[in-house]
């Protein structure tokens, strides 16, 4: 899913879980995403959250979304 200038998070919880959004280049470092990296809770009901990729160069990212015990990862590529 090419994209940038910004990617849109949207993500719904059933109940109050830990949400970790960390956002990697291909060999696993980590981007600083000005928003929370670390742990943090999140109460029950839609979330969205805004991640400015736009100073980041042209590459693919691999952004990982962990919310309680699973986690999600999904490619991106920036242009």
């Amino acid at each position: 899913n090419p994209s940038s200038d910004y990617i849109t998070v949207e993500y719904n919880l059933i109940e109050k879980k830990e949400v970790i959004i960390v956002l990697t280049n291909l060999l696993g470092e980590r981007i600083n995403l000005n928003i929370f990296e670390e742990s943090k809770i999140r109460e029950k009901g839609t979330h969205y959250e805004y991640i400015n990729i736009k100073n980041l160069p042209n590459s693919v990212y691999i952004f990982r979304i962990q919310i309680g015990n699973k986690l999600i990862s999904k490619r991106i590529t920036k242009i």
